[in-house]
């Protein structure tokens, strides 16, 4: 039986601490604003960053395991761009990057489960050095 691991409360990008919350689909922090969008329109996922009070990430309850890896990673390169002041005066074309990097990201994963196993392994890793060079064992978050 494979192991269940949840979906992390919250994230480090940089400085910034990110939360990571699991919402019925239909919720409010869904609910896609845009113009062009139309209303009462529901996304998958959102992300907003802009507004210290109100920075997170909002994912659907009801995705597909690979839709929710996409989705995840899709509005972590939102969140990335921001940090890295990434300007999204086109958002069409930053939410197209998004979108693309997501689902490439999460193919990436899923068809190299050997680079997944060494990605976690090498992350261990340097965490450890970081607490035994600074004696504690709390997360130290890197930019």
């Amino acid at each position: 039986m494979a192991k269940i691991v949840q979906l992390p409360r919250k994230l480090w990008v940089g400085t910034f601490e990110v939360p990571l919350k699991v919402v019925p689909h239909d919720d409010e922090a869904l609910k896609d604003d845009r113009p062009e969008i139309g209303d009462n329109t529901f996304s998958s996922g959102m992300s907003v960053v802009d507004d210290e009070d109100l920075c997170g990430i909002w994912i659907a309850s009801n995705l597909t395991p690979r839709k929710r890896l996409e989705i995840v990673l899709h509005e972590l390169i939102h969140v990335i761009d921001w940090v890295c002041g990434i300007s999204d005066d086109d958002l069409i074309i930053e939410e197209d990057i998004a979108e693309k990097q997501g689902k490439v990201w999460a193919q990436l994963c899923l068809e190299n489960p050997r680079f997944v196993a060494w990605l976690a392994y090498v992350t261990e890793r340097i965490r450890e050095d970081q607490r035994a060079e600074d004696g504690d064992d709390e997360p130290v978050p890197n930019v």
